[in-house]
C-alpha cells in the first residue's frame, strides 16, 4: 500500500467515525427521550387498564384515584358526569393510588371485578360505601367483601374470591403500584389530560384543561 492510499483511507476511517458520533449525538438523546416517554405512556395506561369511552375521543382523562379516599368519593362522580356529557370526546381511565391505609386486599377486589368486567359497578359501589369499610383509616376487607356481594349486579363471588388471591392479581397490583409511584403520585386524586398532569387540584382547572386539550385537538 502506497503512503497516498495510507493516507486516504485513514481520512476515510476518520470520517466515517466523526460522521457516526456526530449521527448518535443528534439522535441518542433523542431516543432516549422517546423511550423515557415510552416507559411513562406505559406507566399512566397499561392495555388492561379500566377505561370507558371511545378510544379515539380527542380528550383522555387519567385519574389515580384511592377508592379509601373521602376526596376522591366526592371528585369521582363529578369527573363521571364530565365524561357523560360528552360521551363521543371524553374518555376516562381509572388507576389506583393507595394513600389511606393498607388497600393492597381491596385493589384485589377491584382487579378481579375487572376480570369479570364489573369494575366500574364495584368502584362506585365500594365509592357509594366507603363509610362501612373504612373506619379511621383502616382499611376492612371483609368488610368491602360484603358491600360487593350486596350489590346485585352479576358478580361470580367464588371466582372473584379465587382470582383476588390468586398470584395473577398479585403481579398485577404491584406493577400498578409501580406505576402509581413512578407517575408520583402522592394525592388522593391526580389527573392527567391527553399526558399532561393537572397543575392544580379542583374541577375547574380539571375543566380548563380539558377545554384546552378539547381546542387543541381540534385545531390540530
Amino acid at each position: 500500500m502506497s503512503q497516498l492510499q495510507f493516507i486516504v483511507r485513514t481520512m476515510l476511517v476518520l470520517l466515517i467515525a466523526f460522521t457516526g458520533a456526530d449521527y448518535l449525538a443528534q439522535n441518542v438523546p433523542a431516543r432516549v427521550e422517546a423511550d423515557g416517554w415510552a416507559r411513562k405512556r406505559d406507566a399512566l395506561v397499561r392495555f388492561y387498564t379500566p377505561s370507558v369511552g371511545r378510544a379515539d375521543a380527542p380528550v383522555h382523562i387519567v385519574i389515580f384515584m384511592d377508592p379509601a379516599s373521602e376526596i376522591c368519593r366526592v371528585f369521582y362522580p363529578l369527573v363521571r358526569e364530565m365524561r357523560e356529557a360528552d360521551p363521543d370526546r371524553i374518555r376516562l381511565t381509572v388507576r389506583s393510588a393507595v394513600v389511606v391505609g393498607d388497600m393492597d386486599k381491596v385493589l384485589e377486589i377491584l382487579e378481579a371485578a375487572r376480570r369479570q368486567g364489573k369494575f366500574w359497578e364495584v368502584l362506585e359501589g365500594l365509592l357509594h360505601a366507603q363509610p362501612v369499610w373504612v373506619k379511621k383509616d383502616e382499611i376492612r376487607p371483609d368488610a368491602a367483601w360484603k358491600v360487593v356481594e350486596n350489590l346485585d349486579i352479576g358478580l361470580d363471588m367464588p371466582r372473584a374470591r379465587a382470582d383476588a388471591a390468586s398470584r395473577d392479581v398479585f403481579l398485577t397490583i404491584r406493577r400498578d403500584k409501580g406505576d402509581t409511584a413512578r407517575m408520583v403520585v402522592k394525592e388522593p386524586a391526580v389527573f392527567f389530560v391527553n399526558g399532561k398532569r393537572l397543575p392544580r387540584p379542583g374541577v375547574e382547572s380539571l375543566k380548563k384543561l380539558v377545554a384546552e386539550s378539547m381546542d387543541k385537538a381540534v385545531s390540530g
